[in-house]
């Protein structure tokens, strides 16, 4: 059985929209990470202004730090629906 290594962040687009990322992928990995947690964020409708910073903070969970200055936290719940939520300061 091959052994398949998908990226967290395309598995969270294809379990929330049922669809592929079409993009073209950036030089590096940090680059891919902010631009689709970016459209994860705007495709969810939340005001971010643009990814600044990410923390891998467990399996399926982000810490996102936005333009805005605002913190987000970005999970997917067992039943692999995307959330996000703002996080108190």
């Amino acid at each position: 059985m091959p052994n398949h290594h998908f990226h967290f962040i395309s598995i969270i687009i294809c379990c929330s929209l049922g669809i592929l990322s079409c993009s073209q992928e950036p030089k590096d990995h940090e680059s891919y990470i902010n631009k689709e947690l970016q459209d994860i964020i705007e495709l969810l409708d939340v005001e971010c202004g643009g990814v600044v910073h990410y923390e891998l903070r467990k399996h399926l969970e982000y810490i996102v730090t936005c333009s805005t200055g605002e913190q987000l936290r970005l999970h997917v719940s067992s039943k692999g629906k995307v959330n996000v939520h703002q996080l108190d300061e």
